[in-house]
């Protein structure tokens, strides 16, 4: 009897100030949803909501019979020249919107002006006349980059976040964390942390292997001192010389971007000042 009083005193003074992570488990996918000590401050990963819209069409038959005018042609080779752009006028097509929801993740990484500024993966918010909420509050989208798959969102908010260092020191066989809002198969999204590691650097892509879910897309790839590497981008389950391979977009390409930025927007309001 005595030994039971002591052992649950032993429990109540050593068990309750543990903190063991709650795991979920899915096929060669491992996600922590609580971080153990030594992880990130995933406080500054957000949900991202998008509602836009995407366009399909239907071609019309026309009632009359459509006679073509003979194409002309080319006076050396006597080819028929063909003019595409006029070709295509001559079908008649009727175009519907549809309406369509996606979402994703993003992280804070800047503040100014009011202005919390986050990334995310540039397909999770590029849909025509798309609206954006971040973690419940309406957003902006500032920059589409051109060549790789990231976006720059704002959105104001009286909520304190913490705000993620970029870096662009990225090694082989890092101990990193990919953050991210992946849905369950019940259709709820909570925020999810992967631990795995980096095992391959390249000049456009940082190799993560650990796995990941859909919707983590826009999440950060960040290690235990809160530096940012990468943002998710696109997931492959197979793929040399990483297993459950996940492809980030290294921070360098929109580091100088979100500067620019930020550059910009301080010239702005010291002209408006003035």
């Amino acid at each position: 009897m005595h030994k039971l009083i002591l052992f649950g005193l032993v429990f109540i003074l050593i068990g309750c100030s543990l903190q063991v992570p709650y795991i979920v488990t899915t096929d060669n996918v491992t996600v922590i949803q609580r971080l153990p000590e030594g992880g990130p401050n995933t406080n500054g990963v957000l949900h991202l909501k998008v509602k836009g819209c995407r366009y399909s069409y239907d071609l019309i038959p026309t009632t009359q019979p459509v006679t073509k005018p003979k194409a002309s042609m080319t006076p050396i080779t006597q080819e028929p020249i063909f003019d595409f752009f006029k070709d295509k006028q001559n079908n008649n097509r009727k175009f519907f919107e549809h309406a369509t929801n996606s979402s994703g993740s993003c992280f804070v990484v800047a503040k100014q002006n009011g202005y919390y500024y986050a990334i995310t993966a540039r397909h999770v918010v590029q849909l025509p006349k798309a609206k954006i909420t971040i973690d419940g509050q309406k957003g902006e989208i500032v920059s589409i980059l051109n060549r790789v798959d990231a976006a720059i969102i704002r959105f104001k908010s009286n909520k304190k976040y913490p705000i993620y260092k970029l870096s662009e020191n990225a090694k082989i066989l890092d101990t990193v964390w990919l953050v991210g809002f992946p849905g369950d198969v019940t259709g709820i999204v909570r925020k999810f942390t992967v631990k795995g590691s980096i095992c391959n650097v390249s000049k456009t892509e940082i190799w993560f292997s650990g796995g990941g879910a859909q919707g983590m897309s826009g999440g950060p790839m960040i290690n235990s001192r809160n530096e940012v590497f990468g943002v998710i981008s696109r997931f492959i389950s197979t793929l040399q010389p990483c297993d459950n391979f996940v492809d980030n977009v290294p921070s360098r390409f929109f580091m100088y971007e979100l500067e620019s930025i930020l550059i910009k927007e301080r010239i702005k309001n010291l002209t408006k000042k003035s």
